[in-house]
């Protein structure tokens, strides 16, 4: 995210926690809490944002 935001580019960042919502905002991007899983939450992230790209770094690592 930093090196995104240092060069210029805007950068919108998903976490479903409350409490990570000041990190993404100290690395320089625009928080959005919102939890992957919610299609209407995340279509409505996504509208808003209106990116031109889309990095996808969801996980589902089992225990």
């Amino acid at each position: 995210m930093p090196r995104l935001v240092a060069a210029g580019h805007e950068v919108h960042g998903m976490t479903r926690s409350e409490a990570k919502h000041a990190m993404l905002h100290e690395l320089g991007a625009v928080p959005v809490v919102a939890d992957a899983l919610d299609r209407d939450r995340v279509a409505e992230a996504v509208g808003r944002a209106q990116p031109e790209l889309i990095v996808h770094e969801l996980t589902a690592i089992g225990e």
